[in-house]
């Protein structure tokens, strides 16, 4: 048998993922469920930003599992780049 990582192991540019340790696996997650429930809140109250803690909070809901939390940022950054572009457009619009 190899020593090399199954197949499994790889994230979508073919890269071998690394695995947290157990701690970052269970804290990770629940501090990002605790930023997404604040952000959650700061739609209701105006005090508190809630758009910047429900993006910070999404990713780390998913560190449990290497290759979700690789999709969530992928689907994250593909977010962000189009938010980019759409107030680029609208800039120029003006």
């Amino acid at each position: 048998m190899s020593d090399a990582p199954d197949k499994k192991a790889r994230d979508a540019a073919g890269e071998y993922i690394r695995h947290r340790p157990l701690w970052q696996r269970i804290v990770y997650p629940v501090l990002g469920f605790i930023l997404v429930i604040l952000g959650i809140i700061g739609w209701v109250v105006p005090i508190v930003m809630g758009f910047p803690l429900i993006i910070i909070g999404i990713p780390l809901l998913f560190c449990f599992h290497p290759r979700l939390e690789w999709q969530v940022r992928g689907y994250l950054r593909r977010i962000g780049q189009f938010i980019m572009k759409y107030l680029r457009k609208k800039r120029i619009a003006r």
